[in-house]
């Protein structure tokens, strides 16, 4: 876990630093290494601020094989970074093992607000965006409607988020189930 922890830091670093101004890091990523949520999670989403430009993702896996060839020399590993455009995302692998998922998120609309410094363990650093808390907590909620299924880290990470205070604004989130045309039927079913 550590392993992956570390790798996780690195990519965020290589891509917030790549691509100044074009992403917001959302999701349990957000939550873990920003407002320091004890859930790993082994994912990293990224909200485009501009429409993500086409084959986007064939650049994140270019970027990252060039970026992470010193770090995973340095821990005798070989790290491959694999461009996922179906599902808009990039699938790192370690000696041919999956360990870490960068995808394109197209969730709930949120924007970038809050700036914070993250430090990499090659001791890079660079200034990571994020949503506040209340966006992550309306995000949250959003995509545990979406889903078929209820899962145990949207309910967690719900809870994590007001227990720090966030705060669902109960009318931006009607106003976004009715461009879903989410009804009473529809969330019954989820």
């Amino acid at each position: 876990m550590e392993y992956t922890e570390g790798l996780a830091k690195e990519v965020l670093v290589i891509l917030f630093r790549a691509f100044p101004g074009q992403f917001v890091l959302i999701g349990g990523g957000a939550l873990h290494w920003i407002f320091h949520s004890p859930r790993l999670s082994v994912d990293l989403d990224l909200k485009p601020l501009p429409p993500p430009a086409k084959e986007l993702t064939k650049q994140l896996a270019g970027i990252l094989n060039r970026e992470l060839a010193s770090w995973s020399i340095a821990r005798g590993t070989a790290i491959e970074c694999l461009s996922d455009p179906s599902g808009q995302a990039v699938r790192l692998l370690a000696d041919g093992r999956p360990v870490l998922h960068v995808e394109l998120a197209a969730l709930a609309p949120v924007n970038g607000r809050e700036k914070h410094l993250l430090q990499s363990d090659s001791f890079q650093s660079e200034i990571i965006v994020t949503p506040d808390i209340h966006q992550l907590l309306f995000s949250k909620a959003a995509a545990l409607l979406k889903r078929s299924q209820v899962k145990g880290r949207d309910v967690f990470d719900i809870w994590f988020l007001q227990s720090r205070g966030a705060i669902l604004d109960k009318t931006a989130f009607a106003d976004w189930l009715k461009w879903e045309e989410l009804d009473s039927e529809d969330l019954q079913k989820t």
